[in-house]
């Protein structure tokens, strides 16, 4: 949680900022302006704040959609929020505009678990394995939970 000055700090930030939510989206917005902008959505994010982080990172993808972070912000506030179907989609944006990195992919796996659909997270799966390289090697770890879970399932159905 935050602490009642760091509170205060992202509520001033939110006011600053609230152009931003306001004014016409295709006015171009300097990168200081969506730099802070995503800073108060990360803060918000850490902070278990997911329904406003999940507001600002709406707001950040649609004036950035090429932009992996905003994407991935969003698909971790809604998957954290427990909303999977619409964090599958933040994934799927995030995995198109950088397919290389296995993250999204392993989140999506995630999210297809939490959905019970094993077809499609052991594909997710699959996708994160063929995109590891050594400094993803924390991932692994991650993956063997995820498949024991799999697996943990199938038990439970039997």
């Amino acid at each position: 949680m935050l602490s009642p000055q760091d509170k205060a700090k992202v509520e001033q930030a939110m006011q600053n900022l609230g152009p931003l939510f306001h004014e016409d989206r295709t006015k171009n917005y300097s990168g200081e302006d969506l730099s802070v902008l995503y800073s108060v959505a990360y803060t918000l994010y850490q902070a278990g704040d997911y329904e406003e982080a999940i507001r600002v990172f709406q707001r950040l993808a649609s004036y950035e959609s090429l932009s992996q972070r905003n994407w991935m912000g969003l698909g971790a506030c809604l998957q954290m929020q427990k909303d999977y179907q619409e964090a599958l989609k933040a994934w799927a944006m995030a995995s198109i505009l950088n397919e290389s990195d296995p993250i999204p992919h392993l989140h999506a796996a995630e999210c297809y678990l939490a959905l019970g659909n094993e077809a499609e997270g052991r594909k997710a799966m699959d996708a994160c394995k063929s995109y590891l390289k050594a400094e993803h090697s924390h991932l692994l770890t991650k993956l063997e939970e995820l498949d024991a879970s799999w697996k943990q399932e199938e038990q439970k159905g039997a």
